[in-house]
């Protein structure tokens, strides 16, 4: 029996090159000889001006210290429009702290930043997103800093708030701590058809709401309770994560959305500033500062990858022209199987 050859996740990117190209380019453009000036003439007095350039860094090199990376910075990019993918996060994670405890990245302090944008989406998703935000925060020389650009909402949030610091741009949404369920229930419609839905079930509280069966205000409460608890999760799970909210969650936590600049005044982020801003601080700094890609097999490039969320408004829009339509036209059997297709469970529905 003959084991798996071990496979490459990941690949690397040094930002600190990444503009190498771009300033040899402009660095030729600056010394391009003026009109009037001969390219001979003018490339003697280019090499008189490398030469004392080059003596002046001689005489300062054992002063200067700046070539020398302090410590290392690991940037994870989260941002996507189909959400956070928490099972990728994990594996980086996962890796991450593995290396460190190794002292591959050497006895200085490492920091993970992590570029996050996102709305939110389901609680175990984001969830387990959150705990693996937690593990990295957790762990002893590492410190991990959330930079958001554009929104972390709800889930998005849940995950920001487990970091060592969080950053927002001024325009930036971040919060909405509160909980939503959405389900569209077809009892009456199926009803008007004379279909009588049965739906049978061992728990009182055992999936109250179906996409079929009746809804009593019994079920109602049933799930409402649900949702308050999860509720109450999500704001203590917020407040472990930045304790300087414990006594402001009843007013950040009610489900309301903030500017960064506001959240900022709120103790729900900790400066404003954009990631690439932060980023620069951290090269100038004199850091080595190495952003993770996941390593992408064959010709695929991820611009040519068709993502089906790219398509969800459009969808959204032809579904609100189908329903009438079914309802006015469709038969019973047609309308009828049209409903089956539809959820039975709506466990997975319940979001951040």
């Amino acid at each position: 029996m003959s084991l798996q050859k071990p496979t490459q996740h990941f690949v690397w990117e040094r930002l600190n090159d990444r503009y190498n190209m771009d300033r040899e380019a402009l660095r030729n453009a600056l010394h391009s000889p003026p009109n009037g000036i001969s390219s001979i003439k003018w490339n003697r007095i280019i090499k008189k001006r490398l030469l004392k350039e080059k003596k002046k860094k001689k005489d300062s090199v054992a002063a200067d210290n700046s070539n020398l990376f302090n410590r290392t910075v690991i940037v994870l990019d989260l941002n996507s429009n189909s959400g956070v993918n928490v099972n990728y996060f994990e594996k980086v994670v996962t890796f991450i702290v593995s290396q460190h405890r190794k002292k591959v990245f050497g006895k200085e302090e490492l920091e993970v930043v992590i570029l996050l944008r996102s709305p939110g989406g389901s609680v175990t998703k984001y969830g387990f997103g959150a705990s693996q935000m937690n593990r990295l925060s957790r762990e002893e020389g590492i410190t991990t800093t959330v930079c958001v650009d554009t929104i972390a909402c709800s889930g998005g949030y849940t995950i920001a708030s487990q970091a060592n610091k969080l950053l927002a741009a001024p325009f930036a949404y971040v919060g909405s701590i509160g909980v939503i369920m959405e389900v569209i229930n077809y009892n009456k419609a199926l009803e008007r058809f004379g279909a009588n839905p049965i739906v049978l079930t061992a728990g009182d509280a055992k999936a109250p709401i179906t996409a079929t069966g009746k809804i009593t205000k019994t079920d109602m409460d049933i799930k409402k309770a649900d949702l308050a608890k999860i509720h109450t999760a999500f704001r203590d799970l917020v407040v472990e994560g930045r304790p300087s909210l414990s006594d402001t969650i009843d007013t950040v936590g009610n489900g309301n959305v903030f500017s960064g600049k506001e959240a900022l005044s709120l103790n729900m982020v900790d400066s404003i500033m954009t990631s690439d801003e932060y980023l620069l601080e951290r090269i100038l700094a004199g850091d080595r500062v190495l952003k993770l890609h996941r390593l992408r097999r064959g010709n695929k490039s991820p611009n040519n990858i068709l993502n089906p969320m790219d398509f969800l408004s459009s969808f959204k829009e032809e579904i609100a022209k189908l329903v009438p339509r079914l309802f006015q036209a469709a038969t019973f059997a047609q309308f009828f199987r049209h409903i089956m297709t539809k959820q039975h469970h709506n466990t997975n529905n319940i979001l951040y």
